[in-house]
């Protein structure tokens, strides 16, 4: 697949280069679209969590913090991910019923975002999002 699109990207600036300036104000955006149109989706990066409740993992770790901090999306990871797969992540949070151990879920949510980057890294996407 990745020979067949440098093929087409190869033939198509071939053809723009051979266009009259007037027509290549037309061409470019229309071929840009054409070709973004078939390039495979972008990569799931989904955060699958190693450790999990019963695990050999999860019971080398001695304290209740330690474990929350075992949940974090490493940095590199965290920084790639789009917001969709970012949601996805913060909603198979393993610890998510902690919300509803507080007197109401305000309260409850923000004690699991102080331990969990997900929901920061969340709220800071949503925040530079152009749909609000």
């Amino acid at each position: 697949m990745k020979k067949l699109n440098q093929i087409i990207l190869k033939s198509i600036k071939k053809t723009i280069l051979n266009l009259p300036n007037h027509l290549r104000c037309f061409f470019v955006p229309v071929f840009a679209l054409t070709f973004v149109c078939y390039l495979p989706a972008q990569e799931s990066k989904v955060w699958d969590y190693p450790v999990h409740y019963g695990t050999a993992e999860w019971s080398k770790l001695s304290t209740f913090q330690e474990r929350l901090k075992a949940y974090n999306i490493p940095e590199n990871l965290i920084q790639n991910m789009t917001t969709e797969d970012l949601v996805k992540t913060c909603l198979e949070y393993p610890e998510w019923l902690l919300i509803s151990g507080f007197n109401n879920f305000q309260t409850g949510y923000s004690a699991i975002r102080s331990v969990f980057n997900g929901f920061r890294e969340l709220e800071k996407d949503l925040m530079h999002s152009k749909s609000f």
